[in-house]
């Protein structure tokens, strides 16, 4: 039986490469789809670096935030400080209960993206963290629940259009039957800008 070597298997693939896949090239790689990748995660990549929302990690005692019943925390995602509530519920009856929420003004007809990172003191993925946005009348205008990995931290991003509104209230919250410790921080608001793609011309 013939042996085959490594080097025979490079060999035979860059044959097969250059022959009938054009698409495999080296070149064509490297010269035109890995930099279109990186064009389209640019294009669709939020844009607005300044964080909208008003002391997002709680490092100025949430002076800008309504946390109710929560409490600052020293167990934070980053920075010294956190926003934590303590939930406890009568057995089986599930209640609302807000986190933390702030008010903010936004544009009209203008997409933004709301992030958050958030943890629990139950086990993983026995409950959730919901993160929206509330319009004046107190209407969700759009949320999304995220179920947690325990005691991990978890990132929560939301996707929304302002639509014709110009005031808005960011919150945080739960529903919840157990007895548990919610743990929110780093909550930040960006613009989203979509940029125009212009494909390149593609070469085989």
């Amino acid at each position: 039986f013939a042996t085959v070597t490594p080097s025979d298997i490079r060999r035979n693939l860059a044959v097969s490469c250059t022959a009938g896949y054009p698409f495999l090239r080296p070149n064509f790689m490297y010269k035109t789809i890995l930099p279109l990748i990186s064009y389209i995660l640019f294009a669709c990549t939020p844009h607005g670096r300044e964080n909208l929302l008003a002391d997002g990690g709680f490092e100025e005692s949430a002076k800008m935030w309504d946390i109710g019943k929560s409490e600052l925390t020293s167990e934070a995602h980053a920075g010294e400080f956190a926003c934590a509530l303590y939930v406890e519920t009568p057995r089986y009856i599930p209640v609302w209960s807000d986190i933390c929420i702030q008010k903010i003004i936004v544009m009209p007809g203008k997409e933004y993206r709301l992030s958050a990172f958030a943890r629990m003191s139950l086990p993983p993925l026995t409950n959730g963290v919901y993160i929206g946005v509330r319009r004046p009348d107190g209407s969700v205008l759009k949320d999304r629940l995220f179920l947690l990995s325990g005691r991990d931290w978890t990132r929560m991003a939301l996707d929304f259009d302002s639509g014709e509104e110009q005031e808005l209230t960011v919150f945080c919250g739960v529903w919840t039957d157990r007895n548990s410790t919610y743990f929110v921080d780093d909550f930040s608001l960006n613009t989203v800008s979509y940029t125009h793609l212009t494909l390149p011309t593609i070469r085989l």
